[in-house]
C-alpha cells in the first residue's frame, strides 16, 4: 500500500526549510573554501586543519543533496518541480506566477544539470572512471552558479508559499556569524 501524501502546504514549508538549510550549507562551506583569502582567518583553521578540511566537505556534501534535491522531479519526494506541478493543476497559483516561475526554472536549468553532475558522479554514485576533482572540473560549476541557484530556489519557494497563504522565507546569516566569531575566538587563543 502507498503511504499517503502530506498536504501541499506542508509540503511546500519543508521545500522553503530546505532552501534556507541549503543556503547555509553553500556559505559555510563558501566561508572554509575563501579562508585562504583572509590570513587570520586561514591561521584560525590551519590550527584545526584535519576538522575544518571534513566540516568544509561535508557541507559541500549536504549542499549538494538538498539543492538537487529541490530540482530533482521524482514523484515519491518533496521537490519544487513537483510541486509547483501540484498548484498549476488545482490552479492555485496565478498566470502572473506561473510565467515568473517558468522563467526561475529555466534560469536554474543549465546550474541544476551541473549539480546533478556533481551528484550523480561524486556524491550519491561514485563514479570509477574519473577522479573526484575531474568530476568537479568536467561540471564546470562556479561559486556564483551555485549561490545564484539557492537565490533562484528562494523566490520559486516564495511564490509557492504566497500561493498556499504562508508566510515568505529568508536567507539567515545568523549561523554564519557565529561560525566568524568561533573562527575569531580561535584565531585570538
Amino acid at each position: 500500500m502507498r503511504p499517503s501524501t502530506l498536504p501541499i502546504e506542508e509540503r511546500i514549508e519543508r521545500a522553503a526549510q530546505h532552501v534556507v538549510r541549503a543556503q547555509l550549507f553553500f556559505e559555510i562551506w563558501f566561508y572554509f573554501e575563501s579562508a585562504g583569502n583572509i590570513p587570520v582567518r586561514l591561521n584560525a583553521l590551519n590550527q584545526f586543519a584535519n576538522f575544518f578540511y571534513f566540516d568544509s566537505h561535508a557541507h559541500l556534501i549536504a549542499f549538494i543533496v538538498y539543492i538537487y534535491g529541490l530540482f530533482e522531479d521524482r514523484k515519491d519526494s518533496i521537490n519544487l518541480n513537483r510541486l509547483t506541478r501540484e498548484l498549476r493543476n488545482i490552479n492555485q497559483v496565478s498566470k502572473v506566477h506561473l510565467i515568473d516561475l517558468d522563467y526561475l526554472f529555466n534560469q536554474a536549468a543549465p546550474i541544476v544539470k551541473k549539480v546533478k553532475y556533481l551528484r550523480h558522479n561524486a556524491i550519491a554514485h561514485r563514479t570509477a572512471s574519473k577522479s573526484y576533482n575531474d568530476v568537479f572540473r568536467l561540471a564546470g560549476t562556479t561559486y556564483d552558479e551555485l549561490r545564484e541557484l539557492t537565490e533562484i530556489a528562494l523566490k520559486i519557494v516564495n511564490h509557492l508559499l504566497r500561493a498556499v497563504y504562508r508566510k515568505e522565507e529568508h536567507f539567515h546569516r545568523l549561523p554564519l556569524t557565529d561560525l566568524d566569531a568561533l573562527v575569531g575566538a580561535l584565531a585570538r587563543s
